[in-house]
């Protein structure tokens, strides 16, 4: 008896040791909780390591292990005990996003392409605020206004198209439709997730040309960060981060300043570049627990922008005796001061009730205030009046009550259902009747299909709006990969609600008749997307090559445009229809070491207004280089980033004159060097950014022989 158990428990252990697969690192570690990916025909199943590194494969199988910093690395696994050694990577392989998703996958696995800007990236290019951030992404330009802020477009959509998030939630206080980039700063940012074209199935309005989502630390572990930062043209950033638990809990916490001294490149106290303070903070609880966690955050902004006005000089008389009385210029000039607020509260839960069933969402209250000042400075006695004239001052508020949850159910095929309702506020002089809202409110759903290697993800949203009838809302998107190839395809419908300030606005005085119409009607969009990608991995890199192209049909754009010549009066109207076609090529190498990535984009932009169309000759074509090499013997790394921005055609109008214009082609370029110390806990960084020294960007006007001029973009 005791020889046949010997027997038997031989044979298992032979067995056991014969249908293994163990993942060890570069020192002979095993390496527990990596993913091995496992293929036998149409056949796929995940495995991961135990304690020892191993996991146990059912029979022959072509396989990919995935592991947390590692090289990603593939095989053919024939049955017989295989140990299979990764190698460790200074760059992230495959991010972790949530943009658009039921929960956290791999941006590989993603069914939407998604790019992903990480901490360390941020670090590399000196980022402060998110348009520091964006600076060099491809599809992507940035403007600036020297007053209003950042204008941003993407895949050669305007950036009132543009869908900005903080962690799922929209960010209010758009100013001639734009988000201010610049006023949202990365004191409190893990990464920033950049989804191409529409998602108004899960965002609702204005996502019709793309979504940026900017998530922030969720952190468990006892932190604190430091960190302070001078640019040479004199911008300074300090800001303060700690975590700490208690318990189950996790409490966060932090502040931060940003100071901006101005730049002009005239000897007159008038500032090209507006100087500006920024002041931020921010405080959250969260408690997890083994079925998910709930928290609140609160957030306050406050940015003080001082817009010196030109030097101006006031002639008075003044009598010397009582024959003489003699003329004096006395200087004075006319400044504005605009000061901007924010205050965002909010509650997320998330509650996994078990495998096939969970629960998330959040409520929120977001708060904007942007109040304009115009005061008299005497320059002799630096006196200070605020102007009596009424219209100098202005003070406008928002305000967004706003609720999202969503369920899904794993076992009807990954099925999701939701719902976001808002209300939205506006209140202030110029707006018709000093306070006005509406209601936005929509019930969504997806669901995944597998279908022959495809991931299919049809969806359908119904939008209810209290101020005009919203359309109907579908969605397809899907996804199919085979070994290194991957292919996606995506069909949306855009739509963007004419918000509050194109329906209600109201400023009329001696100079200005600007009025907005409730008669409005939304923009809706055709989105039509399709990427195909190579992957090779190599033993200690991976190449990558991928190509994308994209079509978008806008009906309806809103613009500010002059209804009645003889009363001057402007009105936001519905103008007919936009066209933009593009793609992009890139290709990337990553290995212990190197990250090597090149890519180049294009568009053409054709639009039909008036039953005239409009297609301004060529396109726009968009290239950029990022090499980052670590040098891990002594921890540290060396990146170059260049982006080349082509000679853009855009559009504008002169009172019922539509003017074409090219803006000129321009490049930027950085570098900068790192170097860590004491695992990590201090980092030391130097830069140099703007290396070719842009300052001002040419624009030329040709409208026939009447409108021929140039300018200069700062």
């Amino acid at each position: 008896m005791k020889k046949a158990l010997t027997v038997i428990l031989l044979l298992f252990s032979c067995f056991w040791a014969y249908s293994q697969i163990c993942v060890i690192d570069d020192i002979g570690k095993s390496f527990p909780g990596a993913t091995i990916s496992c293929s036998q025909g149409i056949s796929k199943y995940n495995l991961i390591t135990n304690e020892d590194g191993c996991a146990f494969p059912s029979d022959s199988c072509e396989f990919t292990i995935n592991c947390m910093g590692c090289l990603p690395k593939s095989g053919i696994y024939r049955g017989d005990p295989l140990n299979v050694v990764v190698s460790y990577s200074n760059f992230n392989i495959s991010e972790v996003v949530v943009t658009g998703e039921n929960e956290e996958v791999f941006s590989r696995e993603a069914l939407r392409r998604v790019q992903v800007i990480d901490i360390k990236e941020m670090g590399r290019i000196g980022a402060v605020t998110v348009r520091d951030a964006l600076s060099f992404q491809p599809n992507i330009r940035i403007r600036q206004d020297l007053v209003l802020g950042t204008q941003i477009s993407m895949l050669g959509l305007a950036g009132k198209q543009v869908k900005v998030l903080v962690d799922g939630v929209p960010v209010i206080g758009r100013l001639d439709g734009n988000i201010d980039l610049d006023q949202l700063n990365l004191n409190n940012v893990r990464r920033i997730e950049i989804v191409e074209g529409p998602m108004s199935v899960e965002y609702g309005t204005d996502a019709l040309g793309g979504t940026i989502n900017i998530i922030t630390n969720r952190d468990s572990d006892n932190s604190i960060k430091l960190l302070a930062q001078y640019e040479s043209t004199e911008r300074y950033q300090t800001s303060f981060q700690g975590n700490y638990n208690i318990g189950k809990a996790s409490l966060s916490a932090g502040v931060g300043r940003t100071f901006f001294d101005g730049l002009s490149d005239t000897i007159e106290r008038r500032y090209t570049w507006k100087p500006k303070e920024q002041l931020s903070a921010n405080f959250g609880l969260i408690r997890f627990n083994h079925k998910g966690s709930i928290g609140f955050k609160i957030e306050a902004f406050k940015e003080t922008l001082w817009s010196d006005g030109a030097l101006q000089y006031q002639t008075i008389e003044e009598q010397i005796n009582d024959s003489i009385v003699e003329l004096i210029d006395l200087p004075f000039a006319v400044d504005v001061d605009f000061t901007t607020q924010r205050v965002n509260g909010r509650v997320d839960f998330d509650r996994r009730v078990n495998e096939n069933l969970s629960f998330r969402g959040f409520a929120s209250t977001n708060w904007y205030g942007r109040k304009r000042l115009t005061n008299r400075v005497d320059l002799v006695n630096l006196n200070e009046s605020l102007s009596v004239n009424s219209s100098d001052h202005d003070t406008s508020q928002f305000v967004l009550y706003n609720s999202r949850s969503t369920i899904t159910i794993n076992k009807l095929k990954d099925f999701t259902l939701g719902y976001d309702v808002s209300l939205e506020q506006a209140l202030g002089k110029r707006f018709i009747g000093s306070q006005e809202e509406y209601v936005n409110a929509g019930l969504f759903a997806t669901a995944n299909f597998n279908l022959g290697g495809w991931v299919i993800r049809p969806g359908i949203r119904y939008q209810y709006n209290s101020a005009f009838n919203a359309p109907w809302i579908p969605s397809v998107n899907a996804r199919w990969n085979k070994g290194g190839h991957s292919a996606r395809f995506s069909y949306g419908r855009g739509f963007r609600a004419p918000n509050l300030k194109e329906l209600f606005f109201f400023f009329v005085d001696i100079n200005h008749n600007i009025q907005g119409n409730s008669d409005l009607v939304a923009e809706t969009s055709e989105s039509f997307q399709t990427s195909y990608s190579y992957r090779k991995v190599k033993d200690n890199s991976i190449w990558e090559t991928e190509v994308n192209v994209f079509t978008n049909f806008v009906n309806d754009i809103i613009e500010l445009a002059l209804t009645d010549l003889d009363e001057q009066l402007y009105q936001y109207v519905n103008l007919d229809k936009q066209r933009v076609m593009g793609g992009r090529l890139s290709h990337q190498l990553i290995s212990a070491s190197w990250k090597i990535a090149l890519d180049a984009s294009f568009f053409s932009r054709a639009s039909i207004i008036g039953g005239q169309l409009l297609s301004p000759k060529g396109g726009s074509f968009q290239g950029g280089l990022n090499i980052t090499h670590a040098l891990n013997k002594w921890g540290v790394d060396l990146s170059s980033v260049i982006t080349y921005y082509g000679e853009q055609p855009r559009l504008t109008m002169d009172d019922e004159t539509i003017i074409t214009f090219n803006q000129a082609a321009y490049t930027m370029w950085g570098i900068s060097a790192g170097k860590s110390m004491f695992d990590e806990r201090l980092t030391c960084r130097l830069g140099l950014n703007n290396i070719l020294a842009v300052t001002n960007i040419q624009a030329g006007f040709q409208q026939g022989s009447a409108h021929t001029s140039a300018g200069a973009i700062p």
